[in-house]
């Protein structure tokens, strides 16, 4: 049994039809392809029938010969996977010839029949279009590309059993439920972003009232009636003896220090002494109190 599918060979910027011939006949059973083909091209034969098995497609062993048609054009990539495989089923009688009339099929297929991205889809869409083709098959990762075209149907697949249940019922099976569920994480998304600006707004806010508050006790510090409190004793380089009282406010812990000379703040340290009557503090003494000559 004989069959022909439409592909397409990239040469530049532009895409040349290629009639992908296929014949079934009784026999020695083998596999051979045939029309100046590229080592890429020829591997096709072991991806597409692993791909038959793996996707549960039983063939009988006859003898296959696959054409590439026309013959002086070099053929090279791995586009033509997906066409060789149809012309086998077609050729096989399991798949109705008129479903692949005025269709043009292009993609790689993995061992587990998997239908994978190719390069030059639009420039394959555009010959499409201008060989009168009404759909174009493509893998599902070149769909977005080939919809650039206008007045043409792009049809993308993920597995070698998507094209046939299309080219068989004119559906892709899951395909609703997969827009479906595409629709439903767009809203979630979006509902994320929603509170991830509400979230910086709460922090913005956050932050304005820090700022505020901080304000509120610069203002407080300075109209405060402060309440000194002596904390202790230390050496101080900014004054000209070298020594101070460290002394705090008990209100708004501002802290400051009062200059006295080298003998109050040894007499100061001797022992546990009184305080300064005068400053009104009590004695702390201070171990880590250095003396600054």
């Amino acid at each position: 049994m004989f069959s022909r599918v439409l592909s397409a060979a990239i040469c530049g910027i532009q895409g040349l039809p290629i009639f992908v011939e296929a014949d079934v006949s009784e026999g020695l059973p083998g596999f051979s392809m045939v029309g100046d083909l590229s080592a890429k091209v020829k591997e096709a034969q072991d991806r597409v029938m692993t791909a038959f098995r793996n996707s549960g497609i039983q063939l009988r062993p006859k003898r296959i010969t696959v054409n590439l048609s026309p013959a002086d054009i070099h053929k090279d990539g791995s586009s033509y996977d997906l066409p060789v495989a149809l012309a086998i089923l077609a050729a096989y009688q399991l798949l109705p010839m008129e479903t692949l009339k005025g269709v043009l099929v292009a993609g790689e297929l993995g061992l587990n029949g998997a239908v994978k991205g190719i390069k030059g889809a639009l420039p394959i869409v555009q010959l499409a279009k201008k060989n009168g083709c009404h759909t174009c098959i493509l893998p599902e990762r070149n769909r977005t590309e080939g919809e650039m075209v206008s007045d043409i149907h792009i049809v993308g697949v993920s597995t070698l059993k998507e094209v046939l249940h299309y080219l068989q019922k004119g559906t892709i099976p899951g395909k609703i439920k997969k827009d479906v569920y595409n629709i439903e994480e767009t809203e979630i998304s979006t509902e994320e972003e929603s509170d991830i600006e509400n979230a910086e707004e709460v922090s913005d806010d956050q932050e304005e009232s820090d700022d505020s508050e901080e304000e509120i006790d610069d203002e407080e510090m300075d109209h405060c009636n402060h309440e000194w409190v002596q904390t202790g004793y230390a050496a101080d380089p900014d004054f000209q003896t070298g020594y101070a009282i460290e002394q705090e406010c008990k209100k708004c812990h501002l802290c400051k220090g009062i200059e006295i000379s080298q003998e109050e703040f040894e007499e100061a340290t001797k022992e546990d002494q009184e305080s300064y009557a005068d400053e009104g503090c009590e004695y702390e003494d201070s171990e880590d109190a250095e003396v600054v000559e």
